[in-house]
């Protein structure tokens, strides 16, 4: 995707890569690829993915213990972008329950 004219593509790639990389405790990696879909993120239209990435860089930032960071990386999502999160994560939380309970 280095090369690729699709921003959105582009964009997800970095930010998976900054997740994966955060999930395997390699912070300095995760902060490179999440910067790097930072730069591109102005390129979107997309506010929600681009309030994920901010709440994944505060969290990032969190674990490294650096909460000025944290708290300035939270502040840039916007608010409907919380909600919407929210709204996503309940979303599925009721999915996973009704598939459970139907056996």
């Amino acid at each position: 995707y280095r090369r690729s004219a699709d921003e959105e593509k582009l964009f997800k790639a970095y930010y998976y890569l900054g997740r994966t990389y955060q999930n395997a405790f390699r912070y300095s990696d995760a902060m490179y690829y999440y910067i790097e879909a930072e730069q591109i993120s102005g390129q979107l239209n997309d506010e929600l993915q681009k309030g994920l990435l901010y709440a994944h860089i505060g969290q990032l930032h969190e674990q490294m213990m650096n909460l000025p960071s944290a708290l300035a990386a939270m502040s840039r999502r916007k608010p409907i972008i919380v909600a919407q999160v929210v709204s996503r994560i309940s979303i599925t939380q009721h999915l996973i329950k009704a598939k459970s309970h139907s056996g």
